[in-house]
């Protein structure tokens, strides 16, 4: 916390008539108005200030669907509630500490002690008063009232009737039950604070300014109080309490000056609480307004001189959002919402015509406008045919949509933001920490939470239902199957692997952040670096298609382009991944696991309801068969290795509160997505089975549709359902690509926090990494290909990497076991083609991930790698009989005997006492 102006400052400030000093922020010029010295700011920092301004204006307008959704359902409940008053009072807090974190004003409280001093709430209500300097005001109480929310004190504000005139603000005071004061009839305002008083004994704490209106006066002291309304104390007399908490401003002037349209960034503002005082009802009301001024004066004076209650009662609420990453995120906000509001303009009022050079010739904007609009769909693998054409929403509807949803979930993203005093650590030293691994935060609920909702992508709507169609009852269980096997084996090795790195941690070495900085720690640099190499692979190869296919769905249903929902995607979840890191990931996969679970329920009740369907189709499609059974062998080998090396997996396992909590997160985690690939394998299944009875199927094998069949069933249902859907995929990506953006900096977090890197350099990496993955997506270039690569190099290297549990396995023998796995695939290949060059094309799979083929691949690069690894460890721990003492990365030390090696165990120690030895 600043401290406050010293007592010298005071006596210059609140003198009027002693002119203007260097510690003062204001002057008085020639004509004797009143200015502000912080309104003459630099550009830059005029441009920061408009900035933050308008972003706190764009995240309200974002999250008002939210709040007043929240209010409304509350709003018929008794008052005395406790759902009721606890919903209101996260909402005011909500905004408030938005406000702060967004405009740049730094808060901190003074004396939260005397919350604690309160009556009880069967005393009932307490008033507080606060002094009104500027329209920060507001705001600033509003925030602090997080602290009560954490000591369960609800609160209520009463407010001038002119407020509720301004629309948006008007209905958030309505709904939140904010009382209304007519100042300008009195007869009126007399009536009126009775409903005040009954609103101040039913909500327990309730803010109103003596003041009345804001002060002018640039300057600050107990002399500049404005004259004190009576309406506070005949309240403060009625109550049943008899109780008012004084609480005193400082800075609130300077931080939004008369005259300046926004407030000053970086200005520090401090809310003084004082001890609560009971008031003597039976004196008369300008008594009791004469000693409560003299009650603010004693605080005035006491901040002013710096003059604690205690020694530890500064209390900060956290430093405001930083001017780059806010001004990033406010260009990632505005401006795609910018070009589409400036495209229109011009498409719909240029005087001339726009022409658009193809191959072809020359369109007209008139003939660019037609390929958006709803027509039949195009022939490019992303609709199923002219049938889609009735499905179509309009345009209009399309837009509203997609940034209606993403507004939501932004809003939720920083509204936990602004909650940050607990959702993310102050301290420097701990950010990065917390930025990287929010280690040991999050209970089962969470971690399970968010194992779904990062697992199930959009992906799923698509590759579950094409599973069906074709594999049957095998293939539905083995995707389903190999979805939650790897979660089921990171059961074990999940706690055993977080124990070596605590072991590793004690003895010297670094913290874990990733499953490759154990590889580090285990087998060394060399092998981590291919662990790194093919993990960032897999992700951004995850998180390009994860872009490439909510695009496609958006324009297939609303015409949108590809290009546009692509980048809308990504910036919204770039805007608050990279201000947070994994906390907000986490947190915000809650919110989009909950939506996602009902919008899935929704979907497979509305579709499966409405197919028809002869039981020949069925048992023709329902099958067992071998080529499913293969296709299940194939599945849970390809994603097994895929999954090991994903580190949106690993995270979560240094983010679980201990081993129990990891442990539940799994199984909830892996109980729903294996239901959810269930569901849409079966959906799969009764599309192949619906698309049997046609004259002409729609899922057909030339043109390839079969990975649409979940779309075929759309068909039938009105379009609220298919805005849904549409719903539904956009969740399923934002919640799957801010944990993929978060985990692509878990492999390199470790170095950076080694180094002492800032964290703006990490951020800047995970924008450099998104950007490929954002071209390559609006390009709709397919990666299908890439895909089956990933599978089939991480398969290289998963097992004889986890197979390092074991002591016997030594670094050259995991060397040499990837190193056989690529060979494996070569041999394989050129043995199968006749040709060199077919070695290397078995990367890509040639005959697809259900073949026999991949089966065959898979295990032989599996088990052969791990024969290899244990062979070669055992044989050269036999020829090197003195290789007991290996430390973390499996080094031998055969001048160090086994009694000498320091740490917990003989299988971890730090990596500096490395020495000697050879592989």
């Amino acid at each position: 916390m600043p401290p406050p102006p010293s007592p010298s400052t005071t006596q210059k400030v609140s003198s009027s008539d002693e002119g203007s000093s260097e510690e003062e922020e204001y002057h008085k010029p020639a004509d004797g108005r009143t200015t502000n010295k912080m309104l003459h700011l630099t550009l830059y920092q005029k441009v920061d200030q408009i900035v933050r301004s308008l972003l706190f204006v764009a995240l309200f307008a974002a999250s008002a669907p939210f709040i007043f959704t929240l209010l409304a359902l509350v709003y018929f409940l008794p008052e005395d509630s406790h759902l009721k008053k606890r919903t209101r009072t996260y909402c005011c807090v909500g905004v408030g500490r938005m406000a702060m974190a967004t405009t740049g004003v730094q808060l901190s409280v003074q004396n939260r002690e005397a919350l604690s001093k309160l009556p009880s709430m069967d005393d009932n209500g307490v008033l507080m008063l606060f002094t009104h300097g500027s329209n920060l005001d507001g705001f600033a109480v509003s925030a602090c009232f997080d602290i009560f929310s954490k000591k369960q004190l609800p609160m209520g504000v009463v407010a001038k009737k002119s407020l509720f005139k301004i629309p948006i603000l008007g209905t958030l005071f309505r709904l939140t039950g904010v009382v209304a004061i007519d100042r300008a009839k009195h007869n009126q305002a007399i009536s009126q604070l009775d409903s005040a008083v009954a609103h101040i004994d039913s909500v327990y704490v309730v803010g109103i300014s003596p003041e009345g209106t804001r002060r002018r006066t640039p300057s600050w002291g107990p002399d500049q109080l404005k004259p004190f309304k009576k309406g506070p104390f005949h309240m403060v007399k009625q109550i049943k309490s008899k109780t008012f908490l004084p609480a005193t401003l400082f800075g609130a002037n300077a931080a939004w000056p008369p005259g300046s349209l926004f407030p000053i960034p970086g200005a520090k503002v401090t809310v003084r609480f004082g001890d609560p005082v009971k008031v003597d009802a039976s004196k008369d009301v300008a008594e009791i307004q004469s000693e409560t001024r003299e009650v603010f004066k004693r605080e005035i004076v006491a901040g002013m001189a710096g003059k604690p209650y205690s020694q530890d009662t500064a209390f900060s609420l956290g430093t405001p959002v930083p001017r780059s990453l806010l001004w990033g995120s406010t260009l990632l906000l505005f401006v795609p919402l910018v070009a589409f509001v400036m495209s229109k303009l011009v498409i719909q009022h240029s005087r001339f015509t726009l022409q658009f050079r193809t191959r072809t010739g020359a369109r007209t904007i008139p003939s660019v406008l037609a390929e958006i609009k709803p027509s039949p769909p195009d022939q490019d693998n992303t609709c199923v045919g002219s049938e889609f054409s009735n499905m179509r929403l309009s345009t209009l509807s399309g837009y509203l949509i997609l940034y209606i949803t993403l507004g939501v979930f932004a809003a939720v993203a920083y509204l936990l933001l602004v909650f940050r005093s607990r959702v993310m650590v102050q301290s420097n030293a701990d950010a990065a920490q917390d930025f990287y691994a929010a280690r040991k935060r999050f209970s089962w609920a969470w971690i399970g939470a968010s194992y779904f909702a990062s697992g199930m992508g959009t992906w799923v709507i698509y590759a579950a239902p094409e599973v069906g169609t074709f594999l049957g009852w095998w293939g539905v269980l083995g995707y389903a199957l190999a979805c939650v096997v790897p979660m089921a084996i990171i059961w074990v090795l999940g706690v055993k692997i977080r124990r070596k790195m605590n072991s590793y941690m004690a003895a010297g070495g670094s913290e874990g952040y990733a499953a490759t900085d154990w590889i580090l720690a285990r087998f060394g640099r060399l092998v981590q670096a291919y662990a790194v190499l093919v993990s960032i692979f897999l992700m951004w190869i995850s998180t390009t298609a994860e872009y490439t296919a909510v695009g496609q769905v958006i324009r297939m249903f609303t015409g949108i382009p590809v290009w546009l929902s692509t980048l809308s995607v990504a910036v919204i979840t770039l805007s608050y991944t990279l201000v947070a890191g994994l906390p907000v990931s986490i947190l915000t996969d809650m919110a989009q696991g909950v939506a996602a679970v009902g919008l899935i329920v929704f979907a497979v009740v509305a579709t499966s309801t409405n197919v028809t369907v002869t039981t020949a189709d069925w048992n023709a499609v329902a099958n067992w068969s071998s080529l499913g059974f293969q296709s299940l062998i194939a599945l849970i080998l390809a994603i097994l290795g895929f999954q090991l090396l994903d580190m949106v997996i690993w995270q979560r396992v240094w983010a679980a509160k201990n081993d129990f909590n990891l442990r539940m997160g799994l199984l909830l985690g892996g109980t729903l997505i294996f239901l959810t690939m269930i569901a849409f394998g079966v959906l799969g299944m009764l599309a192949e089975a619906q698309d049997r009875a046609r004259p002409v199927p729609h899922l057909t094998l030339d043109p390839y549709t079969k990975s649409l069949a979940f779309f075929d069933l759309l068909g039938v249902l009105p379009n609220a359902a298919v805005g849904a859907v549409v719903v539904l995929a956009i969740c399923l990506t934002t919640s799957s690509v801010d944990s993929l953006q978060s985990a692509f900096l878990s492999v390199f977090a470790a170095e950076f926090v080694k180094r002492g890197w800032s964290l703006n350099w990490g951020r800047l990496l995970l924008v450099l990494m998104n950007v490929p993955a954002i071209v390559v997506a609006m390009r709709e270039i397919s990666v299908i290909n890439l895909f089956l690569v990933a599978d089939l190099v991480a398969a290289t290297i998963c097992m004889p990497a986890y197979c390092g549990l074991y002591s016997t396995v030594t670094t050259f023998g995991a060397v040499c076991g990837i190193i056989a796995a690529n060979l494996a695939i070569l041999i394989y290949g050129w043995a199968s083609t006749g040709t060199f060059v077919g070695g290397f094309i078995m990367y890509t799979l040639p005959g697809g991930l259900y073949s026999s083929t991949a089966m065959i691949v898979f295990l032989v690069v599996m088990v052969g790698s791990v024969v290899v690894t244990l062979a070669v460890s055992i044989v050269q721990r036999k020829l090197f009989p003195r290789t007991e003492g290996f430390l973390a990365q499996g080094r031998y030390l055969p001048d160090q005997p086994q009694a000498e090696v320091k740490g917990p165990s003989k299988e971890v120690g730090p990596t500096d006492q490395l020495s000697g030895g050879s592989y």
